[in-house]
């Protein structure tokens, strides 16, 4: 058995699609809803889907005997089975929150966050040895906080616009610091994407960001069509209501490598191997609508946190 690695790297997801991530039927209006945290409401994707498409990208999905074939898949990823069943290595959590696109009048649309959700993000970083080192601003009750040259500014009023809400905005050096930092993490090395998100990027007030979170998603609405008489089903129910995680939403998250029970493999050779890089994925269901187009990247720390 080796070593357990306390290595822990942070990965960042960007949807290039809108994602569903779903919980089964709902109970109110949406069929189907998003996965969504039981205290804040805030959508998220758990780290269970997160794995599993991990494993499905390098072919170690659990089907025949990929995984017994191959002891590098069958330690990070596990095996299922009656007798000798386990989880695997590698340790996904949840990927939770960093910015909400929500449509905007001017600058098409606004990446949006929260004091609460930057103090969370700021947490979970330090907790994977990277930090955002710099001063969370609060946003005012009814502010947005931008940055100078923003976008989404409507220049006479200097009023934001976003949906069916209109609010004063506020210039903000500590946002424009931040939105800097999380850029480089989400879009390192590309400085045109990094210069549309910091143009795009708000600090809105609590109770407004928790109005989004639920407001501001994707609903779509399906019909199901009788293969026989090509017109909507009614005996099964032929219309229904299913959110999604709009595109350009931006979540993160961590993972790390458990003790490896597999003779002969490191825990570092598990997360060189499957957690490094740039991917573009897929992830959670109606794929072949084209939802759940997504880039995964995996970041390691570069600036740890003195002790």
């Amino acid at each position: 058995m080796s070593e357990k690695n306390d290595k822990t790297i942070n990965f960042w997801i960007h949807a290039l699609s809108a994602i569903h991530v779903g919980t089964g039927k709902g109970a109110g209006y949406i069929d189907l809803p998003i996965s969504r945290e039981k205290v804040t409401n805030w959508p998220y994707i758990p780290g269970s889907t997160i794995k599993g498409v991990i494993a499905d990208y390098y072919d170690a999905s659990d089907s025949g005997d990929r995984r017994e074939k191959d002891k590098k898949k069958k330690a990070a990823f596990g095996i299922a089975g009656d007798n000798n069943s386990s989880a695997g290595s590698l340790v996904f959590t949840d990927a939770r929150i960093v910015c909400l696109p929500v449509q905007s009048l001017y600058g098409t649309f606004a990446w949006c966050t929260s004091e609460l959700v930057l103090r969370s993000l700021s947490r979970d970083l330090e907790w994977g040895k990277l930090c955002l080192e710099e001063e969370i601003p609060v946003a005012p009750e009814n502010k947005v906080l931008v940055i100078e040259g923003s976008s989404l500014i409507e220049k006479s009023n200097k009023k934001i616009y976003l949906q069916e809400l209109d609010m004063d905005t506020q210039i903000c050096e500590k946002t424009e610091r931040l939105a800097e930092k999380i850029a480089n993490l989400v879009f390192p090395d590309d400085e045109e994407w990094i210069k549309i998100f910091k143009e795009r990027f708000t600090i809105l007030p609590e109770n407004v960001f928790n109005y989004f979170s639920e407001m501001g998603t994707q609903v779509e609405a399906k019909i199901r069509i009788d293969p026989d008489t090509k017109v909507v089903d009614k005996k099964q129910g032929g219309l229904w209501y299913q959110e999604a995680l709009p595109a350009e939403t931006i979540l993160t998250g961590m993972v790390w490598c458990d003790k490896v029970y597999e003779e002969n493999i490191q825990a570092k050779e598990l997360t060189d191997k499957y957690c490094t890089g740039k991917k573009t994925i897929q992830i959670g269901g109606k794929n072949t609508t084209g939802q759940g187009r997504i880039t995964l990247s995996f970041m390691e720390a570069k600036n740890k946190k003195e002790d």
